[in-house]
């Protein structure tokens, strides 16, 4: 189901962009960024980090969970293994980094959640596989990104439209039926560009399901196409049209249930059979359209137009013998028979699987400004930005009843009515209007970057008790207006050419959701720290510092929340968390006179985060003053290293480390085996040949030494990392 937007945004944007004419060279664009390059990243008054093309392909991970992995204050919490909905979070105390929901997700540097104010938590990341790139942005450093300043930014980059004719065919094979293929290809003449873009993985999964034959896959298609004109180099007023389209679909027989710790011991890679049928189908479509056009040599101004449009159904086990999933799953480890015997198919008993249908639109204009000048012996980096932006949430769904067979055989006994009530019948509305001014100015050694930001947000939330939307069936119609002025300062200072320390300050920022009475999120945000560059050796380390006055707990199914099912999405002021943290980064790139290069990268987190108050609500339930912060790990940290000879061959190897967990907040008074997770420990190699300037073939190894540690435990049972996986690529350049 895809709704009808309330204005026509991109009618308008047409309007804009086409009263300019549009003339025609050789000068190109790349793809849209926020730091830059790496260079960019390292000087950047605030923490920054860049994840180059060169980078992604040194493992080729499909996984954005595994990517991160190389970057310093983002924690994740693994859920399906594939990375398909990753739960991320940055420095912040969002509980359980829950769907990413307080960070800013973009893409080219436009919003592409499907819904990031009406409904953050929306089930959504763009293919982590199919891009040129990744930028993270944390601190003072995210102030230019909105709404969710309080954790901080990551932008997915595309691939650009090449400067000449040629492109890339990548084909990967290997463990549990696992294939995927990505195919760019592209050309600038003088006055135009243009790329194509084709991504498809497919997978059998590395779960089986009790009495069933159904996998435990997916099958995900992105397919993008971009195309550019531009004015003559030399044109009083060189201007540039990008147009870009991507169309995603994805089939993934995914489900919340996961396992006892008593079945999880004996195979962890099993499912039960009331999850038969769980299946998760997703559509989403993006258009993209940025015109910019230079003022003078010291002024530009880009204006982007944008239109989301995600309809997702997750058909999902919801309820087994009357039970809540997270019930049965807390009455079976503790020993009761009847729900180990209904999990385990030995019993009959009733399941429901409901149609999580849902519609989402998020579409917008952009202005930005960009003034480069200098005045005496002070130059000026000086934005101005402007967002106009709307997105909804439409929730239209139904629930089926089943009759699970002892054996496991599940038999259709009563079909759902779409709409039926005020749960399954709602529709969330947001309106936002977004403005910030940044100046970074340098003069002498020290570089300033002050900023502020305005938020201004009202969303409304209706509910009907029926499926026929009218007045008479409206149960709830409730409208939150919020606004917030985001103030942030970065300061750094070049000691010499070989060190830099950076100061930042700034304000945390989550909008609260459409409950009147509900507060912001809020925080005031600190980090201190330096960088230093000696020869091919760069070392980072950051302090930082998160204190909020209130955070935000939203009550969802994969939190495991005690809240009813007419409060999920519903979010809840839930008092004042302090977060201390360091972050690391060494890297050094060692070189000898036997054509060897010895590349060594290392990142460390350390994170402290608990509750400084006592409180009690339906989202985290009973907490105490000094209680953690739930999958919140105090350290983790990556090791990579690798020998590469200048014939063409390299082998790398990569571990990473992440301490236990606590799943739940009172984990540490409760004492219990089941609020916790496991220490993940996660190896992968990979050795490639360059057959050719432009052949490449690997051969990679995931989960090397095939541990099966328990990484989560929500939103229903036990969770498993991916099997220890092989695979074989073949990279061409054409």
């Amino acid at each position: 189901m895809i709704l009808q937007p309330r204005f026509n945004l991109i009618a308008s944007a047409i309007l804009l962009v086409t009263s300019a004419t549009i003339v025609a060279d050789e000068k190109t664009s790349e793809t849209i960024t926020i730091i830059g390059d790496k260079e960019a990243a390292q000087k950047v008054a605030g923490s920054a980090h860049v994840i180059t093309k060169a980078e992604l392909e040194e493992f080729e991970y499909s996984d954005v969970n595994a990517i991160l992995r190389q970057v310093p204050g983002v924690y994740v919490r693994q859920e399906d293994g594939y990375g398909l909905r990753p739960n991320i979070g940055i420095r912040s105390a969002a509980s359980g980094a829950e769907r990413s929901n307080k960070i800013t997700l973009m893409e080219d540097g436009i919003l592409v959640a499907p819904a990031p104010y009406a409904a953050s938590a929306a089930y959504y990341s763009p293919t982590a596989a199919r891009m040129s790139g990744l930028e993270v942005l944390k601190g003072s450093a995210a102030i230019t990104e909105g709404p969710y300043t309080v954790g901080g930014a990551i932008n997915y980059l595309s691939t650009p439209i090449p400067y000449e004719r040629g492109g890339q065919i990548m084909v990967e094979s290997g463990s549990n039926g696992a294939l995927r293929e990505h195919l760019t290809y592209g050309d600038s003449q003088e006055n135009t560009g243009w790329l194509l873009d084709v991504f498809n993985q497919k997978n059998n999964g590395f779960k089986s399901i009790d009495f069933s034959d159904t996998t435990t896959g997916l099958d995900k298609t992105d397919y993008m196409a971009k195309i550019r004109f531009n004015s003559s180099a030399d044109a009083k007023y060189y201007q540039e049209l990008i147009l870009k389209y991507l169309k995603a679909d994805e089939i993934s027989n995914q489900s919340y249930l996961g396992l006892t710790d008593a079945d999880f011991a004996l195979n962890p890679y099993r499912r039960y059979a009331a999850s038969q049928k769980d299946q998760m189908r997703v559509e989403h479509e993006q258009l993209q359209m940025h015109y910019s056009i230079d003022l003078n040599k010291e002024m530009s101004l880009h204006a982007t137009a944008y239109r989301n449009e995600t309809a997702r159904n997750w058909y999902k086990t919801s309820n087994i013998g009357g039970m809540k999933l997270a019930t049965i799953i807390d009455a079976a480890n503790s020993g009761d028979s009847g729900a180990i015997a209904l999990l385990q198919g030995e019993a009959e008993g009733e399941v429901s699987i409901k149609h999580n249908n849902r519609a989402y639109i998020a579409q917008g204009l952009e202005f930005m400004l960009d003034w480069n000048f200098e005045s005496d012996d002070v130059s000026h980096d000086f934005e101005i930005g402007l967002r106009l932006h709307q997105d909804e949430e439409d929730r239209f769904q139904a629930e089926d009843s089943f009759w699970q067979s002892i054996n496991g055989g599940l038999a259709l006994t009563g079909l759902g009515i779409f709409g039926d009530k005020s749960s399954n019948n709602r529709l969330t509305e947001a309106d936002a209007i977004a403005l910030y001014i940044r100046d970074e100015i340098e003069f002498g050694d020290w570089t300033f970057s002050p900023g502020v930001r305005y938020e201004n947000v009202d969303v409304r939330r209706r509910e009907w008790g029926a499926p026929e939307r009218i007045t008479f069936n409206v149960s709830k119609d409730k409208n939150n207006k919020q606004s917030e002025i985001i103030p942030g300062l970065g300061i750094t200072y070049q000691f010499n050419d070989n060190l830099m320390v950076l100061v930042g300050v700034h304000k945390g920022f989550a909008p609260a959701g459409y409950k009147p009475e509900t507060d912001n999120e809020e925080s005031l945000s600190y980090e201190f720290g330096g960088r230093a560059f000696v020869g091919k050796f760069y070392a980072e380390a950051i302090l930082f510092i998160n204190d909020y006055d209130n955070i935000i707990g939203e009550c969802t199914t994969v939190s495991g929340a005690n809240c009813s099912e007419a409060e999920d999405g519903t979010q809840f002021n839930s008092g004042a968390v302090t977060v201390n943290g360091l972050e690391m980064v060494l890297a050094y790139n060692f070189s000898t006179a036997a054509d060897y290069k010895l590349p060594l990268n290392f990142n460390y987190t350390y994170m402290s985060g608990e509750f400084d108050s006592t409180f009690d609500n339906s989202f985290f339930g009973d907490v105490q003053k000094g209680d953690p912060l739930s999958y919140f790990p105090e350290q983790q940290g990556q090791l990579s290293f690798g020998i590469e000879h200048s014939n063409g061959w390299s082998i790398k190897a990569a571990a990473s480390y992440v301490d236990p967990v606590c799943t739940e907040v009172t984990c540490k008074r409760r004492l219990s085996a089941f609020d916790s997770t496991d220490a993940i420990f996660n190896l992968d190699l990979i050795a490639d040949h360059q057959l050719s300037d432009k052949t490449t073939v690997y051969f990679k190894v995931e989960n090397a030494s095939d541990e099966t540690d328990i990484i989560g435990r929500h939103p229903s049972g036990a969770l498993v990392q991916k099997d220890r996986s092989i695979y074989v690529g073949l990279r061409v350049d054409i």
